[in-house]
């Protein structure tokens, strides 16, 4: 593996052992620098309800574009996603997709 940068990966890491980053430091990180493209990629969450006769999948995708992509816009999506992953996780009958089940 190559790391292309390595001077922010040991800022992240910031004294923490072995493989982990500094979560504060890691969630700037990926409000801040992270590429548009794949903070899109890695914020996309599906999930399965099952609580149908015909269960289906939903999901939440970041839709702002490239060019209204913002940090703070970032950061308030990232709070939404929080909430709706625990609110989905605490309903019965919702979990996760799995595209190996597929």
């Amino acid at each position: 593996m190559i790391i292309k940068n390595f001077n922010e990966i040991i800022y992240l890491i910031n004294k923490k052992k072995g493989e982990a980053f500094d979560l504060k430091r890691a969630r700037k990180w990926l409000v801040k620098s992270l590429p548009y493209p794949d903070f899109v990629k890695l914020t996309t969450v599906r999930f399965t309800n099952n609580r149908v006769a015909k269960p289906y999948t939903f999901g939440y995708l970041y839709q702002v574009s490239a060019k209204d992509d913002t940090p703070a816009k970032r950061e308030k999506y990232l709070e939404y996603l929080y909430y709706k992953i625990y609110q989905n996780l605490a309903t019965e009958g919702i979990e996760l997709y799995d595209p190996r089940t597929v």
